[in-house]
């Protein structure tokens, strides 16, 4: 294997355990189509959207890659991670904007974010980001 995460060139913190970049494919895995994402954006009730996203899309593609992917101390430092969590957050989006007036049960949660400083709910307005971040989604 060629790349910048080829055996020998990439190695996890000691902090996750080091070792080498692992992957352990499930190819009976059953992950959603371009169409069922699509589908999910005109789901009107919250509750069903946040679990089709959080055990649908989120935790069954770290079950599916696997290995470093799948634990959640390690996971960070893998590639697929970034790729999964930014798709995950442009669903989001796309879904606040046909869902205008949804609670979404987040604002009232007073625990920080694993190892943040901050709450959930700051990271729900993609308008209005800590740090004045913004966030644009093109097509």
């Amino acid at each position: 294997m060629d790349g910048p995460f080829k055996k020998g060139e990439y190695s996890l913190p000691q902090s996750a355990g080091g070792n080498c970049l692992k992957r352990h494919f499930n190819y009976s895995c059953n992950l959603p189509n371009a169409e069922q994402a699509k589908n999910l954006l005109t789901e009107a009730n919250y509750i069903v959207f946040r679990d089709t996203i959080f055990y649908g899309y989120h935790t069954s593609y770290h079950q599916c890659v696997g290995a470093t992917l799948a634990d959640f101390k390690t996971a960070p430092y893998s590639p697929e991670f970034w790729l999964l969590h930014s798709f995950l957050d442009k669903l989001w989006v796309e879904w606040k904007k046909n869902n205008k007036g949804s609670k979404t049960g987040l604002s009232n949660v007073s625990d920080f974010m694993f190892e943040t400083g901050y709450y959930p709910w700051e990271y729900l307005d993609v308008d209005h980001l800590p740090g004045d971040v913004k966030v644009l989604y093109e097509e």
